[in-house]
């Protein structure tokens, strides 16, 4: 079960890259002097293709995993810190990493009125992470 990036976001990343890769390249032509397209155009563009091939959040084995654009792990949190509980608006629920059991504090991880997520992927995980939980 995977997490991807909002497709929206992935492909106006890679526009955004085309349009300044081609705008500094072209300026650096006619000016002979450095452009800052030259070098924020390419990045936007890996973040682009990267976001496109790479998820967010990958739940297996009974832990998920958060990923960088890389494709690396940074964390992993196993089932018996996840929490979900429903959000503040309508339907809405969150998926939560209890940090310390003893104080009760948590971080919000996922949420299911997401910007940046495949909000289907999102719901689907939080669904299978309680489906696991049940057991």
């Amino acid at each position: 079960m995977q997490v991807k990036y909002a497709r929206p976001w992935v492909i106006a990343f890679f526009i955004l890259g085309l349009i300044l890769s081609g705008l500094g390249f072209y300026l650096f032509s006619v000016t002979d002097k450095f452009q800052v397209g030259m070098v924020t155009g390419p990045m936007l563009l890996l973040f682009g293709i990267l976001g496109w091939v790479n998820p967010f959040y990958v739940f297996k084995d009974g832990v998920l995993q958060a990923r960088n654009l890389l494709g690396m792990t940074l964390f992993r949190h196993p089932i018996e810190v996840l929490s979900i509980q429903s959000g503040s608006k309508p339907g809405e629920r969150r998926l939560y990493v209890v940090k310390d059991a003893g104080k009760g504090k948590m971080k919000r991880i996922m949420s299911t009125h997401t910007l940046f997520f495949n909000k289907s992927d999102v719901r689907a995980m939080i669904d299978a992470v309680a489906g696991q939980q049940a057991f």
